[in-house]
């Protein structure tokens, strides 16, 4: 496994609304390339380029996880990933669009 996660952290704020949240951590050692120079691809070679980094990774969706946590996957390529999906021109698995998607409505990164 190539990410794991840090102690959570367990928050109870004054109203009773109980706040646990999660931060990603890599646990590979080898270097691994930012994902550059994908403005003038098309939409199918920009998400061909995300796969073979979830390969190099060893997980899929890593990419996302990746573009949430250090900068190897930019914010504009995940939305441009959303985008495509919405379009129907590339098909993700039904869970990762749905994550995607509510990241899409309220983005955030660690």
């Amino acid at each position: 496994m190539h990410l794991g996660l840090k102690p959570p952290q367990d928050h109870v704020d004054q109203q009773g609304v109980r706040e646990l949240s999660f931060v990603p951590q890599w646990a590979h050692t080898r270097k691994i390339a930012e994902l550059k120079n994908t403005r003038n691809l098309d939409v199918y070679s920009q998400y061909g380029m995300l796969t073979q980094f979830d390969e190099r990774i060893g997980m899929p969706f890593a990419w996302y996880f990746y573009g949430l946590h250090g900068n190897l996957v930019k914010s504009g390529q995940m939305e441009r990933v959303l985008e495509a999906a919405e379009a129907g021109l590339i098909a993700l698995p039904e869970h990762d669009y749905r994550v995607l998607r509510r990241w899409g409505d309220a983005p955030y990164g660690f």
